[in-house]
């Protein structure tokens, strides 16, 4: 119950999908996708501009 607290607090609809299939969460998978992508790419320039 707390969890569902916390996300009604911060405006987070929890969506419930089958584990293991990932086409039933298909823009969920691209979001961390994207992110992941983007976390790397940061990373990168990060350790870039330290480094010269």
């Amino acid at each position: 119950m707390k969890f569902k607290r916390w996300c009604k607090q911060h405006d987070i609809d929890v969506i419930y999908a089958p584990p293991y299939y990932p086409q039933a969460k298909g823009k969920v998978e691209r979001c961390i996708r994207t992110f992941v992508e983007e976390y790397l790419r940061l990373q990168n320039v990060r350790f870039c501009c330290r480094y010269p």
